[in-house]
């Protein structure tokens, strides 16, 4: 059985070997022109911060299996670089994504829902004095993933995995000596 869809998110990665990547630069220009060139694929290019990687993610519109889509992602990632002078690094990854799988990813936040001091009070229904006692004192608290000039910031599902298994004992916490 084949998979079928109105069309496919492509993304393409190639990568510079060390032989590869001496004497080999991604400039943009030579990007513009690769966009230009696929443009009737709406396509999107990144490029790795120290100049190693090419990710090109382009649309496919009509229906046919992933790997036939995968190999045409691949054949206009490679054959447009080329065209274009970009260097002809060997692709070393390639996904495939229906169009509706691609919207559903776009709808997810890119990142954890956070909590502060205050959202962990009311969370654990403390007060946020109390938070930022139990989160030097308390072995099981989780470490912030941040420290903002405002305060320490967590990932919520790990505040709330905590509140999950927090023993709390009733009345006030006693006073260390």
């Amino acid at each position: 059985m084949s998979e079928t869809s109105d069309g496919w998110t492509i993304t393409t990665t190639s990568a510079a070997t060390s032989a590869a990547r001496r004497g080999s630069t991604i400039d943009e220009e030579r990007v513009a022109e690769l966009l230009d060139q696929l443009v009737d694929y709406d396509p999107v290019v990144a490029i790795a911060p120290d100049n190693s990687r090419l990710v090109l993610t382009v649309s496919l519109p009509g229906a046919r299996a992933a790997a036939d889509a995968v190999k045409e992602g691949a054949r206009l990632h490679r054959t447009h670089a080329k065209r274009v002078g970009l260097p002809s690094w060997p692709i070393v990854r390639a996904d495939a994504m229906t169009w509706d799988e691609h919207d559903r990813d776009l709808a997810e936040p890119a990142y954890p829902e956070l909590a502060g001091v205050a959202e962990i009070a009311e969370t654990l229904h403390v007060s946020a004095q109390r938070v930022s006692t139990m989160q030097r004192t308390h072995d099981g608290f989780p470490a912030p993933i941040a420290k903002l000039r405002s305060g320490p910031v967590w990932v919520r599902a790990h505040i709330t995995s905590f509140a999950d298994s927090w023993a709390r004992k009733p009345g006030r916490p006693s006073k260390s000596g």
